[in-house]
């Protein structure tokens, strides 16, 4: 998601950059080379766009996802942190309901934690990442939809 954005966000002044120069190129020598130009762009653009698409739907449909099975999961679902069991699973299931998103304060993941829900018709592998920042905020990391 976030690779897809960068390197969007980072190729984009070359092909400016490259465009402008032979757009100039062309017209100095007043040749028809308009069609390659154009069509050497229109490929690069949808690539670039194409990778920013997927990276933001991508991030869309994970959350979606994510929210569909927390709310088909029970109550009553095992809870495990790092491989062992807990005993607050139902306080912990119901903590993970109110997930929601924030914008973004220039802090980073620390250490990971592994949660995996299931409830027997459904499992739910994340990992969750206290913020650099904020200790009362959490990174939620869903491996299935690499978010």
């Amino acid at each position: 998601m976030k690779a897809c954005a960068v390197v969007g966000l980072v190729t984009l002044p070359f092909l400016v950059v490259s465009w402008t120069q032979k757009v100039i190129k062309t017209a100095q020598r007043k040749k028809a080379n308009g069609v390659f130009v154009f069509a050497s762009s229109s490929v690069f653009l949808l690539a670039v766009s194409g990778g920013l698409c997927l990276g933001f739907f991508g991030k869309s449909l994970g959350q979606d996802e994510f929210k569909r099975t927390m709310i088909s999961i029970t109550d009553d679902a095992h809870v495990s942190v790092n491989g062992v069991a807990v005993v607050n699973s139902k306080e912990i299931v119901s903590a993970l309901r109110t997930l929601h998103w924030v914008q973004a304060h220039h802090s980073n993941p620390t250490k990971r934690i592994a949660v995996e829900v299931s409830d027997g018709s459904e499992r739910l592998l994340l990992f969750l990442a206290r913020d650099s920042g904020n200790p009362r905020e959490y990174w939620v990391f869903f491996p299935r939809h690499w978010i």
